[in-house]
């Protein structure tokens, strides 16, 4: 026999396709005020061979209809899809989507100090930010709330300036990504003033004293007192008058 002669054979080899599977369907993380991370998915390629590229990710809302890319930062519930891109003896692949729910951040809030003052007719300063420790806000998001009771009730419609014992509170409202919270209350003393000095006519300066009451009670003996004296003169007066002695 002759062997016919044997051309060129074209073999085409086509590309595997690689399998995303995500280990969980659904994921949960807290907000965090950056783009979340995620549990990436399996790649599954031909013969365990060992994937080395890069995964990528796209989401959208359960009402959108045209994916982001990237992965989501805002508190809520998104669709995320992983996929890589096609390399070498693998086609580009998509994973399914996986279900991410991002929870509101609960931030946290301690007034440190609070320092009193003395009475000067003005109102309490609010704590500054050096004394007070915040994670998961900013001080710019503190409101104060002022009281005389600890258990924060009948709270004032303004920070006190009148001598007495108050408490105060931080608190930080909620928001589309982070809860309510409040600090503990803590106390402070606006101390009644001294009194006012003034000079004597000696030129020293003495204390000035708030007698009121006694005062008072001194005028109102003094005039009693001089009721009594023109009561006594009138007597005299209409006895000489009578020839009396």
């Amino acid at each position: 026999y002759k062997l016919a002669d044997i051309s060129n054979i074209t073999v085409n080899i086509t590309p595997a396709v690689p399998v995303l599977s995500w280990p969980q369907a659904a994921q949960t993380v807290t907000y965090t005020s950056s783009a979340v991370s995620v549990t990436s998915p399996v790649v599954t390629l031909v013969n365990n061979e060992t994937f080395s590229g890069n995964i990528t990710y796209s989401y959208k809302t359960a009402d959108a209809t045209s994916d982001t890319d990237g992965l989501p930062t805002d508190a809520g519930t998104y669709l995320v899809k992983a996929h890589i891109k096609a390399a070498g003896n693998y086609v580009a692949a998509d994973s399914q989507d996986m279900t991410l729910t991002i929870e509101k951040a609960t931030p946290t809030i301690t007034i440190n100090t609070m320092d009193g003052k003395i009475y000067d007719g003005t109102a309490i300063a609010s704590p500054p930010n050096g004394n007070m420790t915040i994670t998961g806000a900013a001080y710019g998001d503190v409101k104060f709330v002022y009281s005389k009771n600890s258990d924060m009730g009948s709270s004032l419609s303004a920070p006190p300036q009148n001598a007495g014992s108050y408490y105060v509170q931080a608190r930080i409202s909620e928001t589309n990504n982070t809860h309510a919270v409040q600090s503990a209350a803590v106390g402070f003393t606006i101390t009644k003033a001294s009194a006012p000095a003034v000079a004597d006519g000696f030129g020293r300066r003495r204390r000035v004293v708030r007698l009121v009451e006694p005062y008072l009670g001194l005028q109102a003996l003094g005039r009693t007192r001089r009721r009594s004296e023109r009561h006594r003169a009138q007597h005299r007066t209409g006895a000489r008058s009578d020839g009396r002695h």
